[in-house]
C-alpha cells in the first residue's frame, strides 16, 4: 500500500506495480498468483477514465497475455488475438491511483 500512497500525484501502471513489488518482495509471480494480483488491483485502485473490464476484448486479452507470459501458449500470430492483447496491455498501462476509500482505510480516516 505504500507504493500506492508514494504514488499518490503521478500514478503507477499495473505493470509498474507488479515489477515493484516482485522486486521488492524478491518473488516471481506465476500465473495463479498474478491472476489474483490482477483482481487485487482492480479492487484497490482507479483511473480517471473508466473502461469496461467485462467485454469480450479486454477479458480474452487478459488471457492471452497470462499465458503468454507463462509460456501455456506460443507466440501471438492471429490478427484478433493480437488486438485483443494491445488492448489488455494498453489498458495495464495507463497510470491509475489508489482508490480513495483504500486510502482513507491506509491511513485510518474511516
Amino acid at each position: 500500500m505504500e507504493i500506492g500512497l508514494a504514488n499518490e500525484k503521478e500514478g503507477i501502471s499495473y505493470f509498474e506495480l507488479l515489477e515493484k513489488m516482485q522486486k521488492d518482495l524478491g518473488y516471481t509471480f506465476n500465473r495463479s498468483a498474478e491472476a489474483t494480483f490482477l483482481s487485487w488491483f482492480d479492487e484497490n485502485f482507479e483511473s480517471v477514465g473508466n473502461f469496461n473490464r467485462n467485454i469480450p476484448p479486454y477479458t480474452i486479452g487478459e488471457l492471452i497475455y497470462l499465458n503468454h507470459k507463462y509460456g501455456i501458449s506460443g507466440d501471438i500470430i492471429d490478427s484478433q488475438e493480437i488486438k485483443q492483447y494491445n488492448y489488455f496491455y494498453s489498458i495495464r498501462s495507463k497510470k491509475i491511483i489508489l482508490k480513495r476509500k483504500r486510502c482513507k482505510t491506509i491511513l485510518g480516516l474511516s
